[in-house]
């Protein structure tokens, strides 16, 4: 439903944080390249924002390049009732994407970016 509403969103999921190289899938939407259960080893853009979120602080990469594509990634923890953080809820976008997004920003600004 958010990938819906948001439109420019490529995939969103729901990680749990093993450590700070490993992230298993809990739950993604249809389509998403990684099926709940299987474990996530990204390049360590991801990982650190994955920890910063794991700290309570939403965060986004840079744009890096995994086995799946070129990406940038936003993580935001989820917390149970106590305030500990339990998962995280990723969105992804791709690079596709953001240069689009930047040669529109260029456009309207009249800049080469």
């Amino acid at each position: 439903m958010i990938q819906e509403q948001e439109g420019t969103i490529q995939w969103v999921y729901i990680f749990e944080f093993l450590d700070d190289k490993r992230m298993l899938t809990l739950v993604a939407d249809e389509g998403f390249v990684i099926q709940p259960g299987e474990i996530y080893e990204g390049p360590s853009e991801i990982m650190e924002v994955a920890t910063s979120a794991m700290n309570g602080e939403a965060t986004v990469t840079s744009v890096y390049e995994d086995r799946y594509g070129k990406w940038k990634t936003s993580f935001a923890p989820i917390t149970d009732e106590t305030g500990r953080v339990v998962a995280l809820i990723g969105y992804d976008y791709s690079k596709a994407y953001i240069d689009s997004m930047l040669k529109k920003m260029g456009d309207l600004l009249n800049i080469s970016i």
